[in-house]
């Protein structure tokens, strides 16, 4: 989808030149892409790197993004709203669609085979579990990164149970550009970032939490992606 709206060119100019905007992008769709049911019919929401693609469609499209939105073949389907791009539901169930089709069709290739007659269950395996993995590094910021007064960082995170009534996240620094993980000899444990739920539901929570740099202190706030809703957010750095 994206490329079809910007080129092939140009998101490729964008993981060279601005790896963490290119990241920060494509971890929001993974976020997003778990709150999609079939019975979804409203707009999608996907925070973007408004700047840097901005930036990068003046650079290399000579308009701005906009226009590179409104000229491509989802312009009646996505609209942009700051750092917001607002998508149909159709168009997110849309990209999946080959991969389900494919599933099914496996599926009942299988099952049409005699020595499955009597299969019962079926466990679906992918390659990798990535919610599970630990102790991953995911960058808010990049070393020798500049960064203007009040600019804003924003990453994605997901409830992991029921009622769940905090969320802690670990914060590292990095004397390495390109960390992996939080143990290698380079990361330095700063502390830690807690959201709290006041009111605990049953559902699981997608939480938006934005970084705010200024003067000599950082700062935080946590909105409930579903409902719009800030969220208690402190830090706890030692």
């Amino acid at each position: 989808m994206l490329v079809k709206i910007f080129g092939g060119p140009l998101m490729k100019k964008i993981k060279d030149d601005d790896p963490s905007a290119y990241l920060d992008l494509f971890r929001e769709f993974e976020t997003v892409k778990r709150t999609i049911t079939p019975e979804k019919d409203s707009k999608v929401n996907i925070t973007i790197p408004y700047a840097s693609l901005d930036t990068h469609c003046n650079n290399i499209l000579g308009e701005n993004l906009a226009d590179v939105l409104g000229s491509s073949p989802y312009s009646k389907q996505i609209a942009v709203r700051g750092d917001k791009m607002r998508v149909d539901a159709d168009v997110m169930k849309a990209l999946f669609k080959p991969t389900i089709d494919n599933i099914i069709s496996l599926m009942k290739e299988i099952l049409q085979n005699k020595a499955a007659s009597d299969v019962s269950q079926l466990l679906l395996v992918a390659d990798v579990f990535p919610q599970k993995c630990e102790k991953i590094f995911n960058k808010i910021v990049e070393k020798d990164q500049e960064i203007s007064l009040g600019q804003k960082f924003t990453t994605g995170h997901l409830t992991v149970v029921p009622m769940q009534k905090e969320m802690k996240l670990q914060i590292y620094v990095s004397t390495n550009k390109t960390p992996m993980y939080t143990d290698e000899t380079s990361s330095t444990y700063l502390g830690s970032a807690t959201i709290t739920f006041l009111v605990p539901t049953e559902d699981l929570r997608n939480v938006k939490a934005e970084y705010i740099f200024g003067n000599t202190e950082i700062s935080m706030k946590a909105v409930d992606e579903k409902t719009g809703t800030n969220i208690t957010a402190s830090f706890d750095l030692i």
